[in-house]
């Protein structure tokens, strides 16, 4: 047995045995400038790069092997249900880059579906808020301070809210966020904000009271003059399934 030990050890030494070791490791391209790599062993979905991440290829791991997602710095929007449907999902890492998240993104995931991850009917990831359960957004409702991001359709639906104060940490608003928001009334807006998405007040008591309106665009909060406080929604031309997270 001694000897036998003693000559296999003669002839695997000097070889590099890593050369024979199994990848583990898948790499890809989700975006135009964004990459992936997926973990077999850890089942992490780590991605990096710049930009959207929108897109898979034919080796991108299937919707039910991701367990976990890490999102590296650098990537800025997250696409239209890219992450729907992956039901073991369950820890989730984005960036402060991120200040864009499409409808239904994280929709089906198992974080999605964790009730301990909903704190008073609201679903954060980081400093993203996802979705608002149309039972907790009624009457005066106050986005929590840190908020800086606001993914898209978050609210809409939520036909009794009628007031909604958006604190100054906020300042990306997606689009449809307040959509068919009918009974909305009253807009406390960021004064901070960069961006808001096509549609995200459609349909809504303020938008359609033209005494809110200058120069053609709605207006919030400040100074009709200010940049910041003028929101230049237009009607979207065409309308995702209207259903939402309830």
């Amino acid at each position: 047995m001694l000897l036998s030990v003693v000559m296999l050890c003669s002839v695997t030494t000097g070889l590099d045995l890593t050369a024979y070791a199994v990848d583990t490791t898948i790499t890809g391209k989700c975006g135009e400038n964004a990459t992936y790599a997926f973990d077999k062993n850890t089942k992490t979905l780590t991605i990096s790069g710049a930009g959207m991440i929108d897109s898979t290829d034919s080796d991108f791991p299937s919707s039910d092997s991701i367990v976990s997602l890490v999102i590296k710095d650098g990537i800025t929007e997250i696409g239209y249900e890219m992450f729907f449907g992956c039901e073991n999902l369950e820890n989730i890492v984005i960036p402060d880059s991120v200040v864009s998240i499409s409808r239904d993104a994280f929709k089906g995931t198992k974080y999605y579906n964790v009730d301990s991850n909903w704190q008073d009917g609201q679903l954060y990831i980081n400093h993203a808020l996802v979705c608002v359960k149309e039972d907790s957004a009624k009457g005066e409702f106050k986005i929590k301070d840190g908020t800086t991001v606001i993914a898209d359709a978050a609210f809409e639906g939520c036909c009794n809210l009628s007031s909604i104060t958006i604190p100054d940490s906020v300042t990306h608003i997606g689009a449809d966020v307040f959509y068919n928001c009918d009974n909305l009334n009253k807009i406390d807006m960021s004064s901070n904000i960069e961006s808001v998405g096509i549609g995200a007040f459609e349909y809504t008591a303020y938008y359609d009271n033209q005494s809110n309106w200058n120069n053609g665009a709605p207006v919030c909060g400040c100074s009709v003059n200010s940049s910041k406080c003028r929101l230049d929604w237009k009607i979207s031309s065409e309308r995702f399934d209207t259903s939402r997270c309830r």
